[in-house]
């Protein structure tokens, strides 16, 4: 699917983030009927992600965190918590937050479809859920990064650095619907190159020592392996790690976040770490709240999908990519 539409993404992409810069410059303090009156009550946010040890996720909240103040006033009540990936536990979450009185609930789901009865609920409540990193149904809003772009870029770029040919295996993650892209994005990309063979799949967890683990297994049971394909930036270096301590180091390894670390690694060399399709969680997070706040005076969503276009990040760029503690 991305590779048919690469020629027209870019302009697609341009639309939907010119559409938003447009409706967050419209999320001032006016009321529903736009008669520039403050709001009756303040409103308060309830941020739910994943992993709070992931500093993406970090950057995300911490971004939702500031925009809030910036919208609200510097008392502005935003809970942040952390799912841990667990179906169970986001919904326990959002139901904490339904009755903490939260009326904008910013989420990154643990599953794409199980949470909808729950957000069906929280909607028949006047509360506004936008999902954020990946998609969940029912939401009002989805700004999340073109997770197939993403797979593709960084997986076209391992293709050429392996001049076309060698086997490749792919650490994957959670069931989410941003991982499950990522991997789609990948193999198409891959699939343009008949000398490349995909020889494993390994469940990484997305997390740094799952990483380990599953390149581990992957070390173990293919010799001539020659790349790696990482759903996330943290399981990308367990897997450098993994690597490394087993005198393989010649490897190469693929991934997506565009983390700070995995840049700076880039940047230094000497690292398995080939790229990283870069992500923009601080421009994803104030996105949601400016978003969310703008439908909740307004009942005007202006688009219900927002794609933010990843870019690619290796030694030749490193030195110039934007991080995620400023972009």
């Amino acid at each position: 699917m991305w590779k048919m539409m690469r020629k027209s993404l870019p302009g697609l992409l341009a639309l939907g983030l010119l559409s938003a810069g447009l409706a967050l410059a419209n999320t001032g303090g006016a009321d529903a009927e736009g008669n520039g009156q403050p709001e009756a009550s303040p409103v308060s946010i309830a941020v739910l992600v994943n992993d709070l040890g992931n500093p993406y996720f970090q950057a995300l909240a911490a971004s939702a965190r500031a925009t809030a103040r910036a919208e609200l006033g510097a008392d502005a009540r935003v809970t942040v918590v952390s799912s841990g990936y667990g179906i169970e536990r986001q919904r326990a979450q959002l139901l904490a937050a339904q009755a903490e009185g939260h009326r904008l609930i910013i989420i990154s789901a643990a599953h794409p479809a199980a949470l909808s009865p729950v957000i069906d609920e929280l909607r028949a409540d006047d509360i506004a859920v936008v999902a954020v990193d990946v998609a969940v149904s029912g939401a009002h809003i989805t700004i999340t990064t073109y997770n197939d772009q993403a797979g593709f870029m960084s997986c076209e770029h391992l293709a050429v650095e392996l001049d076309g040919a060698g086997r490749v295996g792919i650490l994957s993650g959670p069931p989410t619907a941003s991982f499950l892209a990522r991997v789609s994005g990948c193999e198409e990309a891959l699939a343009d190159f008949p000398d490349i063979e995909i020889v494993a799949h390994e469940d990484s967890g997305a997390s740094y020592v799952g990483g380990i683990e599953a390149m581990t297994r992957l070390l173990a049971r293919h010799a001539d392996l020659d790349a790696v394909f990482s759903v996330s930036d943290l399981a990308a270096q367990g897997a450098a790690t993994a690597a490394r301590v087993s005198d393989r180091a010649e490897v190469r390894i693929a991934s997506v976040d565009g983390s700070p670390a995995v840049v700076q690694a880039l940047q230094a060399g000497g690292t398995p770490l080939l790229n990283t399709a870069a992500q923009f969680p601080r421009l994803m997070g104030s996105a949601a709240v400016e978003r969310g706040l703008h439908f909740l005076r307004t009942g005007d969503v202006a688009e219900d999908m927002v794609l933010i276009r990843a870019d690619i990040i290796h030694a030749g760029n490193a030195g110039r990519y934007c991080d995620w503690q400023r972009c």
